[in-house]
C-alpha cells in the first residue's frame, strides 16, 4: 500500500523551552537551517511535487507573526502552509493578510478550552470558532483532543453574516443553509433573523442551553415573514437553524 504525505510538520510551540513536553525552542536561524534541510533533502530525493513543509505551530497568533517574519525569503520559499495554535493573540486578521501576501495555506492547528459543567466551555468554543472563521478565514478548525465533539460536514461554504455572534455556511449542492447563533450573554437576546435572499421551503433548529438542552430538536413553533423571523434566544445559549433552500 502506498502512501503519500502532504506535509511534514517542522516544529510545535518553538517558543517554548520549558521541561513540559510541550514546545521545542529554536530560534528564528535555527528554524530557518532546519526548513532549507528539509526542503533541499525533499528536492533531492524528487518528492517535493507531493510533500511540503508546513511550520510553525506557535502557541499563540502574535508569536505566530513575529516568527514568519524573522525568517529570510529563502526559508519561506519551501513552506506551503502556515500552521497556528489559537489559545491566545489578537492579531488574527493580521495573520490571515500575511498568509494570503506569501502565498502559504493558512491552518488553526490546535485549540482546546478546560471542562466545565455548565455552559461556558462551550459558549467559549463556539466564540473561538466564530472568531477563527471570520477573522483568521481558515478551512478548519482543530480541537487538541476533539473530544465530545462532533466532526463538522465538508463542502460548506463559509457566507457573510451581519453579526458577530453568528456564523452561517451553505452547501449549495444539498441546498442547505446552516445558521450558528451563540447568546454569550445572561440575558435573553431577540434574534431578527433575515434569510430574505434565499427561498426557504422548511428549517429545524437545534439548541444547547443550560436547561438540560444538548443539540435538542425544537419545536417549530416560528413562521418566516417576509423572509424574516424573530427568535428569542436563552442565555448562555448556543441555536443552530438548518434551513432547506430551494433554488
Amino acid at each position: 500500500m502506498d502512501f503519500s504525505f502532504k506535509y511534514i510538520k517542522t516544529f510545535n510551540t518553538p517558543f517554548i523551552h520549558t521541561d513540559s513536553r510541550e514546545g521545542c525552542n529554536h530560534d528564528c536561524k535555527e528554524m530557518g537551517t532546519i526548513i532549507k534541510k528539509i526542503g533541499d533533502y525533499l528536492n533531492k530525493k524528487d518528492l517535493s511535487n507531493e510533500t511540503s513543509v508546513s511550520a510553525f505551530d506557535e502557541f499563540r497568533i502574535d508569536n505566530a507573526i513575529r516568527v514568519i517574519g524573522c525568517l529570510d525569503d529563502q526559508a519561506k520559499s519551501y513552506i506551503s502552509q502556515y500552521n497556528t495554535h489559537t489559545y491566545g493573540g489578537t492579531q488574527k486578521t493580521q495573520l490571515f493578510n500575511i498568509s494570503k501576501q506569501d502565498g502559504k495555506r493558512l491552518w488553526a492547528s490546535e485549540i482546546a478550552f478546560s471542562s466545565s459543567k455548565d455552559m461556558s466551555t462551550s459558549i467559549r468554543l463556539s466564540e473561538g470558532i466564530l472568531d477563527d472563521m471570520r477573522n483568521l478565514k481558515v478551512p478548519n478548525n482543530d480541537n487538541g483532543s476533539d473530544y465530545g465533539l462532533i466532526s463538522a460536514d465538508f463542502s460548506y461554504q463559509i457566507i457573510s453574516s451581519s453579526d458577530d455572534d453568528t456564523l452561517t455556511a451553505l452547501d449549495a449542492s444539498k441546498k442547505t443553509l446552516v445558521l450558528v447563533c451563540t447568546n454569550k450573554n445572561n440575558i435573553t437576546n431577540l434574534w431578527n433573523i433575515d434569510v430574505s435572499k434565499f427561498n426557504i421551503s422548511s428549517f429545524n433548529v437545534y439548541r444547547t442551553s443550560n436547561e438540560n438542552e444538548t443539540l435538542k430538536l425544537l419545536q417549530n413553533i416560528w413562521n418566516i415573514t417576509g423572509g424574516n423571523e424573530i427568535y428569542e434566544s436563552p442565555a448562555n445559549s448556543i441555536t443552530t437553524w438548518v434551513f432547506n433552500v430551494i433554488h
